[in-house]
């Protein structure tokens, strides 16, 4: 049994939990919810971050801080075959040219997808965050006695908690599917490594949802064709909560042409936990659970801004 404090961070507020993890079953044991911004109880994140850390009675503790996909721009890129400690620079050098924004000094990690039959070049899933945003999540838990010891993207966060669980197949073609409020992601998995992210707004009316989603079915496998290659997707996973799951789950099948398992982050809360909840809050549980395990996972799936692959 290991527990470790795990921060999920996004523009508009912060979750954190105390994360109970056995093997592969993780339990939030204690959780905390705080908004940030001008009309809330916390103005800046440092104080969301220091109200976090009083309820949840946590202090001079390391901590893993996820980021939500709003702050971090996602690309593939696709470099020639070479050397893996020239990768790295070599992977820089591309992002630089594909990003017109990013800056010399910008925090870059990477995982290696899949090779797909025929593939002559190597293709990367590139994530970088501006320095300014890793220093002011860093700077905010400093503040509240909290050392940070990784700092890890929500997607790939949900994906490991996806495939740790035993929840969506770590061989072959998957995709999961993660729906919360008016926002929904799409991750397609290749042996258990995510190939492709996809973020998207869903339609406010009940009624139009399920085709929404099964049109961005169609277009992630069809994005996604040159890594994916021509094998069926051979699970689907839908996190969701209950009402919207028993709604997506027949369509949602019959897009992907594969098994649904559905699951609603909400279990992840231990019995006791108390915590004022909105309708937006499951992936990210969902991500917490999959980055209590980020430390110790195997640094080549993994992508960590406070400690790049060099």
């Amino acid at each position: 049994m290991s527990k470790q404090i795990v921060i999920d961070w996004q523009r508009n507020g912060i979750v954190a939990a105390v994360c109970n993890q056995r093997g592969h079953k993780v339990t939030l044991d204690k959780l905390s919810c705080q908004p940030v911004g001008e009309n809330t109880a916390n103005p800046t994140l440092k104080q969301a971050i220091a109200a976090a850390a009083e309820e949840l009675g946590v202090s001079k503790t390391p901590v893993i801080v996820i980021v939500a996909r709003e702050l971090v721009e996602v690309r593939t890129i696709s470099i020639p075959r070479m050397d893996e400690a020239e990768l790295p620079d070599v992977i820089r050098f591309q992002a630089q040219r594909q990003l017109a924004n990013m800056g010399d000094n910008w925090p870059l990690d990477f995982v290696l997808l899949p090779d797909a039959p025929g593939q002559d070049m190597q293709t990367a899933l590139v994530g970088v965050i501006q320095p300014t945003d890793l220093t002011l999540v860093t700077g905010a838990c400093e503040a509240a006695g909290l050392t940070v010891a990784h700092v890890g993207l929500r997607p790939l966060e949900v994906a490991r908690f996806a495939t740790q669980s035993g929840q969506l197949a770590s061989k072959g073609n998957s995709l999961l599917i993660s729906i919360a409020g008016s926002n929904a992601d799409l991750m397609l998995l290749k042996d258990g490594r995510v190939v492709q992210v996809r973020s998207t707004k869903v339609p406010s009316e009940p009624s139009q949802l399920a085709s929404s989603i099964q049109g961005e079915i169609r277009r992630s496998l069809m994005a996604a064709s040159a890594h994916v290659g021509e094998a069926p997707i051979g699970s689907v996973m839908l996190l969701a909560d209950r009402q919207v799951a028993s709604q997506l789950e027949g369509p949602l099948a019959q897009a992907a042409g594969a098994p649904i398992t559905t699951f609603d982050p909400g279990e992840l809360i231990a019995p006791a936990t108390s915590a004022e909840l909105d309708d937006e809050i499951g992936p990210r549980l969902a991500a917490l659970g999959g980055a209590a395990s980020l430390g110790s996972a195997a640094k080549a799936a993994t992508v960590d801004f406070l400690n790049p692959k060099k």
